[in-house]
């Protein structure tokens, strides 16, 4: 979540599978124990591997987390560059029998290899310690997977893991739209020959790391895990809340999990994952909450936790002053309020207020958003796709 893009990129229902299933009750009120225990799951065929270097060839999918809130899936062919070619061919894939150069391809998810055209073609050298750097330069996102056109200079730098597979960070710039930043993204390639990989099943970072030949890991090789901010007042002044008055609202029973589908100034639409616990009354209720990125999986530790008031007619706001976040990116910080109106107990939805202060100033004034059942570790609607504001009246 880094930008507001990220944050606010608040993005049936109650039924997780059997005995894994995780309530909105269990996952806010748990919260403060689990969230300092450790980093999401990432998988466990990703951990690091110093010195090592084997074939990268054939067919991988390249699962990345470039913004909070932008889970990015490309199909990436890999293939040795042929020895003294006048030009080189880009349909013959040699296998990569030693450190050398490698001729790299990358496509979108849902495109074929081989059969559409590639977004990039660029060109690598792996070494013989398994460290390699793969330029998009540019790297051009449709407008279909974020709600705007994204055009980057991306570099990534990867190195191969004990399990052959490659992960690692990468930097870069946005050029469009501006604002957007990319450095400390993470990403992870795992194999995927016949095409079937789907990013939200496989690692989209390195696992715990490993240590060097001859260092000693230490009692915790792996980073720390992200911290979960608590929320205070933090001296901000509360902006006025959007008028909603032309939304007709009611009131209804909200506990679940939330799929949150937010649309910001700027054309970006993102999301995160709410779960909230619901408790009503005759002078109207209360919701407790917590807040997560759609990246984590059921019983990962919350970024952060909320209380706030629900009139009788189902109408609440969420202000969220000295809001901060460990995200992909790096740290968010902003002042952030929602103002919702309830449609009914399968939808809620508003406006934006507050400003974005860290990666850079933004004002959330005029952004929307709309909220659905979710079931958390599946795949949610893609943000293109989805209600991101209240009905027009």
């Amino acid at each position: 979540m880094r930008r507001l893009a990220s944050v606010f990129a608040l993005g049936a229902a109650l039924a997780l599978a059997a005995c894994n299933a995780t309530t909105p009750a269990d996952d806010y009120h748990d919260y403060l124990e689990r969230a300092d225990r450790h980093r999401p799951d990432v998988g466990p065929d990703v951990s690091v591997s110093h010195g090592h270097f084997t074939d990268v060839t054939g067919n991988w999918f390249l699962r990345a987390a470039l913004t909070a809130g932008l889970d990015l899936g490309l199909r990436v062919r890999m293939c040795a560059w042929q020895a003294n070619p006048t030009e080189a061919d880009w349909e013959r894939c040699d296998p990569l029998t030693a450190p050398g150069k490698l001729m790299v391809r990358l496509w979108l998810e849902k495109q074929r290899i081989g059969v559409d055209a590639p977004l990039v073609e660029t060109e690598s050298v792996v070494d013989d310690a398994g460290f390699f750097v793969l330029r998009a330069e540019p790297l051009r996102l449709p407008a279909d997977l974020v709600g705007s056109d994204i055009i980057a200079m991306v570099i990534m730098d990867a190195h191969i893991t004990r399990d052959g597979a490659w992960c690692g960070d990468a930097n870069g710039t946005v050029t469009q739209p501006p604002g957007l930043e990319i450095d400390g993204s993470t990403f992870a390639g795992t194999r995927d020959p016949d095409q079937t990989a789907k990013h939200f099943e496989v690692p989209f970072a390195c696992g715990p790391e490993e240590p060097a030949p001859g260092q000693d890991a230490g009692p915790d090789a792996g980073p720390p895990p992200p911290d979960a901010a608590p929320v205070s007042e933090a001296g901000v002044t509360r902006p006025d809340s959007p008028d909603l008055s032309d939304v007709t609202s009611v009131a209804a029973d909200l506990t679940g999990h939330w799929l949150v589908t937010a649309k910001l100034a700027n054309g970006l639409a993102l999301q995160l994952w709410l779960s909230l616990v619901y408790a009503g009354g005759a002078e109207g209720g209360t919701l407790d909450g917590a807040i997560h990125r759609t990246q984590d999986q059921p019983g990962a530790p919350a970024a952060a936790t909320f209380t706030t008031t629900v009139t009788p007619d189902g109408r609440f706001d969420l202000w969220l002053p000295g809001f901060s976040m460990r995200t992909n990116l790096g740290q968010l910080e902003a002042d952030i309020l929602l103002s919702a109106a309830t449609l009914g107990p399968e939808v809620f939805c508003g406006e934006g207020a507050g400003m974005v202060n860290r990666p850079i100033s933004t004002p959330l004034a005029g952004a929307t958003f709309s909220a659905v059942p979710y079931v958390p570790g599946t795949p949610p609607t893609p943000a293109a796709e989805a209600v991101t504001a209240c009905p027009t009246p």
